[in-house]
């Protein structure tokens, strides 16, 4: 498929570039339609995508003898939470609710710092809500204050609050299920991202928010 056309949106694909158009008024607004239609859209981008990671684990003995500089898992957690459906949140009793709530929950507890303390972010992004669905549920605001936090300008990098998907993210660098968040973590702890955070040395890691997931926190 090189083009589509829905009700909501439309996209070419051509010489290398793809053309998307919003069609449904506001084009600000997104529903239901939109993200089913936008969800298909990610599916091609993906398929164009020519990115391959790769994350070698080993113990921290090991990592102090490698040539780079590690970038420690200091803690993890994964999780799903009650009336949990994939994609779906119909029969949960807090209807807004994602599992990032109890994996959140379970990574602070393991951790020694919080998330006041991290300098920089990298959240699942496949849709653009889920960043401000992760900013609230894993404490760095309160719920209902995450738009205002990144139009603030909290996001950006260099000098937000909390410089978000540094490298893109899966919406501006490569759809390939978010691990590439991973590797730009490890490079922000390193010290060798194009858009290096200054003394970066706590970095957050997230999946997906619609399905069971996980995260990472990695330090210096």
């Amino acid at each position: 498929m090189k083009s589509f056309t829905g009700q909501a949106l439309r996209w070419e694909w051509r010489d290398g570039v793809i053309e998307l158009t919003l069609d449904r008024a506001p084009a600000n607004e997104i529903g239901s339609l939109m993200l089913d239609e936008l969800e298909d859209f990610v599916e091609f981008a993906r398929q164009l995508a020519s990115e391959t990671s790769a994350c070698v684990i080993t113990s921290a003995e090991r990592a102090r003898d490698l040539r780079q500089r590690p970038a420690y898992i200091h803690a993890a957690a994964q999780g799903m939470g009650p009336n949990a459906s994939i994609m779906t949140n119909y029969y949960k009793r807090d209807f807004l609710s994602t599992a990032n709530a109890y994996v959140a929950r379970d990574l602070w507890s393991r951790s020694d710092i919080q998330a006041r303390d991290v300098r920089c972010a990298q959240l699942y992004d496949a849709f653009t809500p889920l960043i401000l669905v992760s900013l609230e549920e894993f404490g760095f605001v309160e719920p209902g204050e995450a738009g205002r936090f990144a139009l603030e300008g909290n996001l950006q990098w260099p000098n937000g609050r909390l410089p978000t998907n540094t490298s893109g993210g899966s919406l501006s660098e490569a759809y390939v299920h978010g691990f590439n968040l991973i590797c730009e973590g490890v490079r922000q702890i390193r010290g060798t991202s194009t858009c290096q955070v200054p003394d970066c040395e706590s970095v957050l890691v997230t999946s997906g928010a619609g399905v069971p997931n996980g995260a990472l926190l990695l330090r210096g």
